[in-house]
């Protein structure tokens, strides 16, 4: 594998913004731009994607009526999105939707117009208090606030084009109301009071008596004296995964006890964690709702190995050494799965995320189970020979007599090279930006062919 010293870049995508008030005064406009003089495609620009989309009657009307102060055009392969936004909307908190939107798909060879639509909001005809007051006037909803004996909690936002909706929440009662009302006319569309336990044959707290009375749970509890914990009832057998203990044959389980043959019906999950490790120190109990008993314990695994000596056995594969050999850098993330009882390793290349080698180990025995490599082919060209066709780009060259100092970046994604030149960090974190608003070049050349196949100029996004 050749050796290839780069600049690290995460990938090769650029969001670029440029202001044109060609389209619409003080708008920003965002998006992917095509080569200022395209090579070996037919698209049409980025400029007559947006010319198109604002063509279009309700589009046009759309933009005449609203304040929009930002556009954006990207294109997918062979389809152009173009998005025009009024997000000045002045609605009050309650409202959920907050922006005047017009979305657009065209063709990108031949420019057709494929889908357009215009979603303008209304204001809401009701403020929140009065929506509450219309739910809580629903007789059920009366019954239900009667009878509840904590504190509650009602909430309601308005979708920003016709309904209201009204949620309602109370820590002692685990029921939950919610009502759907016409911004139209007050009018109420539909309300349900849910009940999670309805068919339910025990209590929260019955289950909790039963699950607490375990000595398993017992000692949880007291190794554990900081701790949380969350229940909840299925009125349909969920049984859990526990294919993949088998299928792997792991030596070490966190399945305690288990008794599924005469389940029935519903089942209560209760959880137990520690507060200080949530992930990797916690305890489930599965109870059968038909009979009360126990279905299944399960609790965390403890490893056995250490980090660097899952790190070391992965590396001891011989493919996987092989491959860590041809970086030139790359970075280790190392993870335990408390609940199967294995190590994964994931190795990955500095330059290029999509290299990388993968391990699954058990723990118990510290036999590698499982191992992946993504090693791609080695590209046509080095990061050097992409920077010299770069800088041969008179577009480039222009841009670069202008700029005392600027940062290069060099990248490969999907037989690409992405080599950006941008002005320095330094001068950016001082605020100096160019009058135009543009900070660098961006060209993209294509490996195989080793032509420049898009110019792009990256411009400071305005942040409002």
């Amino acid at each position: 594998m050749k050796q290839i010293k780069l600049t690290k870049k995460a990938s090769t995508t650029v969001v670029l913004s440029v202001i044109i008030g060609s389209i619409i005064a003080g708008a920003i406009v965002t998006g992917t731009l095509l080569a200022r003089n395209r090579k070996n495609n037919d698209y049409i620009t980025f400029q007559e994607a947006i010319d198109i989309a604002s063509a279009i009657p309700e589009v046009a009307a759309f933009i005449e009526e609203n304040d929009i102060n930002s556009v954006s055009a990207n294109r997918y392969e062979e389809k152009w999105i173009v998005e025009f936004f009024d997000d000045n909307f002045n609605y009050t908190e309650d409202v959920y939707c907050w922006m005047n939107y017009a979305y657009v798909e065209i063709d990108a060879l031949t420019g057709e117009i494929l889908y357009y639509e215009v979603f303008n909001p209304s204001e809401p005809n009701y403020i929140e208090q009065e929506i509450i007051a219309i739910a809580n006037a629903i007789p059920e909803i009366v019954f239900w606030i009667e009878n509840q004996g904590g504190d509650i909690t009602i909430s309601a936002w308005y979708d920003g084009y016709e309904l209201w909706y009204v949620d309602y929440w109370s820590d002692a009662i685990r029921t939950y109301p919610f009502v759907i009302i016409s911004n139209r006319n007050g009018s109420v569309v539909y309300y349900e009071i849910y009940d999670p336990l309805e068919n339910a044959n025990h209590t929260t707290e019955e289950i909790i008596e039963i699950v607490e009375s375990l000595g398993i749970v017992q000692t949880w509890i007291t190794n554990n004296p900081e701790y949380g914990r969350d229940i909840n009832y299925y009125d349909t057998i969920w049984f859990g995964n526990c294919s993949l203990q088998s299928s792997l044959g792991l030596a070490k389980t966190n399945l305690v006890e288990v008794n599924y043959i005469n389940l029935t019906g519903g089942i209560w999950i209760v959880d137990y964690w520690a507060l200080d490790n949530p992930y990797d120190n916690w305890l489930s109990v599965t109870i059968d709702d038909e009979t009360g008993e126990v279905a299944e314990i399960r609790q965390s695994l403890i490893p056995t190995l250490t980090e660097q000596e899952a790190i070391a056995i992965a590396e001891s594969q011989p493919e996987v050494s092989a491959f860590l050999a041809g970086l030139t850098s790359y970075s280790i993330n190392v993870w335990f799965d408390s609940f199967y009882g294995y190590w994964n390793v994931f190795f990955e290349n500095d330059f290029n995320y999509q290299e990388y080698a993968t391990v699954d180990i058990i723990d118990a025995t510290g036999e590698i189970f499982y191992y992946y490599i993504n090693d791609l082919p080695d590209p046509n060209l080095t990061g050097e020979e992409a920077l010299t066709i770069a800088l041969a780009e008179q577009e480039v060259q222009d841009w670069i007599s202008t700029i005392s100092e600027y940062e290069t970046y060099i990248g490969f994604f999907e037989g690409l090279w992405n080599v950006d030149f941008v002005i320095d960090n330094r001068t950016l974190a001082d605020g100096l930006i160019p009058q135009d608003g543009i900070i660098g070049i961006s060209v993209i050349i294509d490996d195989a062919t080793e032509e420049v196949v898009e110019v792009n100029y990256i411009i400071m996004e305005e942040i409002s």
